[in-house]
């Protein structure tokens, strides 16, 4: 909340203040969770924690930037036909699209456990609906 009102109101970032306190807090957050459990579990797998946590950064630039592509050539490409909230919505579904897939793509390629663990998890989602 802190931040927040900081960001607010000593800063020009107006609502990407908002985003940049909640994202500082995350990870203020996620750290001292992490200094807990090692604490009380008697260590965990940092080196496995920062691995993944690289893997995930490089897949979610990744997606980043073919998100934006996306969304910049799409709506040059679809303004002539469109306009408007059908534009806005063509143009967003587009995004959304290129971005999960690259997204996995990029999961794929660095050999990401987490991928391997949803995928897992819906094939066996999938095995069970098929016996009821």
């Amino acid at each position: 909340i802190v931040l927040n009102f900081a960001f607010l109101k000593f800063s020009n970032l107006a609502h990407g203040g908002l985003a940049l306190a909640f994202s500082i807090s995350g990870i203020l957050n996620m750290l001292v969770a992490m200094w807990l459990l090692r604490r009380k579990l008697n260590g965990i797998n940092g080196r496995g924690i920062v691995i993944s946590f690289m893997k995930s950064l490089i897949a979610s630039v990744i997606m980043g930037f073919g998100t934006y592509l996306a969304y910049r050539f799409s709506r040059q490409i679809l303004q002539p036909f469109f306009t408007g909230r059908m534009l806005d919505l063509i143009v967003v579904g587009l995004g959304v699209v290129t971005g999960i897939l690259l997204f996995l793509v990029a999961a794929y390629l660095l050999k990401m456990q987490e991928l391997k663990l949803v995928a897992s998890m819906v094939k066996r989602r999938g095995k069970g609906s098929k016996q009821a």
